[in-house]
C-alpha cells in the first residue's frame, strides 16, 4: 500500500490569491497599524543575557549532539555569539537516527527542538544539515515615550 498527498498546487494558488493586493483581514490591518506605531515610538530596549538558556545550550544540548555525532559519524558545531547573544547549534551528517532504545537520544533531541527559536534543515550530496538557533536573551525596556 502506498499513500501520498500533494498540496503544492493549492498552496501556490492560495498564496497568489493572498498576494494579489487584497487589503487583508481587519485583524491583519490592526497588527500592521500597531507595528507602524511601534516603529515610530521611542521605546528603547536592551538585550539581557539569559544565563540559564545560554548554559543549557552549551552544557546540555551540545553534549547530546556531540554524543550522537560520535556514534553516527556526524559533525556537530556550536557557535555562541557574545555580541548578539544568539547561539547556533548545527548537526551535519549522512544520517541521523533517533532511537530511544539504542542511542537514548530521542528525548534529548526533542528537548533541543522544543527549546530552539528557529530550526533550519537542508540537504546536499554529502548528507543533510540541521541547524538550531537559540536567542539567549530577554528584551528589557530601558526608556520609552
Amino acid at each position: 500500500m502506498e499513500k501520498s498527498a500533494d498540496f503544492t498546487g493549492q498552496y501556490r494558488r492560495d498564496m497568489e490569491e493572498f498576494l494579489e493586493g487584497t487589503p487583508g483581514l481587519p485583524e491583519q490591518q490592526q497588527r500592521l497599524e500597531l507595528v507602524r506605531r511601534l516603529a515610530g515610538s521611542k521605546v528603547l530596549c536592551q538585550k539581557v543575557k539569559d544565563e540559564k538558556k545560554w548554559k543549557k545550550v552549551e552544557e546540555v544540548f551540545y553534549p547530546i549532539l556531540y554524543k550522537t555525532a560520535s556514534i553516527q559519524g556526524g559533525r556537530v558545531r556550536l557557535k555562541l555569539d557574545e555580541e548578539s547573544l544568539v547561539g547556533q547549534l548545527t548537526y551535519e551528517g549522512g544520517c541521523l537516527t533517533l532511537d530511544r532504545d539504542a542511542f537514548m537520544n530521542l528525548d534529548g533531541f526533542s528537548s533541543i527542538v522544543n527549546d530552539s527559536d528557529d530550526i533550519y534543515v537542508s540537504g546536499g550530496k554529502e548528507g543533510f544539515r540541521i541547524q538550531f538557533l537559540f536567542r539567549a536573551y530577554d528584551l528589557v525596556q530601558t526608556a520609552g515615550q
